[in-house]
């Protein structure tokens, strides 16, 4: 069920500007990006200079490192410990492999810390995050592992740590994330609960001066489907993005619901009506296999007698513009709603940066 690696980007070498009659000298900074000629190895194409991107295989050398990129360079996390407590070996996870100071002018991560989902200390257990060589029957989309958040234990069965229960971490409420609570439009009148058990990760990454767009997959796991459909026990994973002050959700559907089990993507699960919808689950089981919300868990119990427990989004890709050369600060939040039980998990996995800009912020399904 795992998706193949991400391709690299096609036709890299079209968009790079050059210009035949271009006349520069040691100093000037004829292409405007910031970097003068000496330090710019290419002072005629404003996508190389030493904060661009190295784009793998395009026998480009964007970056000014002397040759281009190969796949393998990029690829950081092939032996990362799955509990480590290191903020960067997270990012590393999610296809971050490049780390550096706030004023050396080169793209990657400036900073990386764990906190909880309103950016307190946190989260309540290290065991809340995880370095994942695989997810059931899912391996990495890239790289060798993908980064795992969980308002309860975020590994599978098999993976040490791992526990069935349904991972009560802490008894009072943390607070929330900027801009929430923000209620489902699918469910009207229904109001979260208090967030317990959060976790997050948050990065700030200087954008790479040849980027105009980024993009990352995701996945969300919960058990609470199918009982606590339109209810205040919804547990939530959002993405945000920090701008002059504000915060906004990345990953949402097109209905502008933030990923719960009241999510039009759940996708993974047993069809059926519940809370007043309906739930067609194209994916049917498989995608759940071996993760521990396939029914295994002992969290995984069926109250109200409604059908098979455990439900997922299936694959989601993330795409966003970004303004190149800026500092972007991301927080990726998961957290309990209403009450510390019946745990859920996201996956983080395979961020590409992207040349072209992106027309919107938009989440799409990649229905495998």
């Amino acid at each position: 069920d795992a998706l193949a690696p991400p391709q690299a980007p096609l036709g890299v070498d079209a968009h790079v500007e050059r210009s035949d009659s271009c006349a520069t000298a040691p100093g000037l900074d004829t292409d405007g990006d910031g970097f003068p000629n000496g330090v710019d190895c290419n002072d005629c194409s404003p996508q190389i200079n030493p904060g661009a991107f190295d784009y793998p295989g395009n026998a480009l050398d964007e970056d000014c490192d002397g040759s281009d990129a190969t796949a393998d360079a990029v690829e950081c996390d092939r032996a990362l410990a799955m509990g480590s407590a290191d903020p960067r070996d997270a990012a590393r996870a999610i296809g971050l492999c490049r780390f550096v100071t706030e004023t050396s002018g080169q793209w990657g991560v400036v900073s990386a810390r764990f906190v909880a989902a309103d950016g307190s200390p946190g989260p309540a257990s290290m065991s809340q995050v995880g370095m994942l060589p695989t997810l059931g029957s899912h391996a990495p989309l890239a790289g060798g592992a993908m980064f795992a958040l969980s308002s309860g234990v975020a590994r599978a069965p098999g993976q040490p740590g791992y526990t069935d229960g349904c991972d009560v971490l802490r008894e009072a409420p943390n607070g929330f994330p900027p801009g929430y609570p923000a209620e489902s439009p699918a469910c009207p009148g229904v109001r979260s609960g208090a967030a317990y058990d959060s976790a997050a990760l948050e990065l700030r990454i200087r954008v790479p001066t040849n980027a105009r767009s980024l993009t990352f997959r995701s996945a969300f796991f919960t058990y609470e489907y199918p009982d606590y459909i339109c209810d205040e026990f919804n547990d939530f994973f959002v993405v945000l993005r920090e701008s002059a002050g504000s915060w906004e959700n990345l990953v949402r559907d097109m209905m502008g619901n933030p990923v719960s089990v009241n999510n039009a993507f759940l996708a993974a699960c047993s069809p059926g009506r519940h809370g007043g919808r309906s739930f067609e689950c194209p994916l049917g089981r498989s995608f759940l296999a071996g993760t521990g919300y396939d029914g295994s868990a002992s969290c995984g119990y069926d109250l109200f007698g409604a059908g098979d427990v455990g439900g997922s989004t299936g694959w989601l890709r993330t795409t966003t513009s970004v303004a190149p050369g800026t500092i972007l600060t991301l927080r990726f939040a998961i957290w309990d709603s209403g009450d510390p039980d019946l745990a859920s998990l996201a996956v983080v996995d395979a961020w590409e940066w992207e040349i072209e800009e992106a027309e919107i912020t938009e989440t799409v399904p990649e229905l495998i």
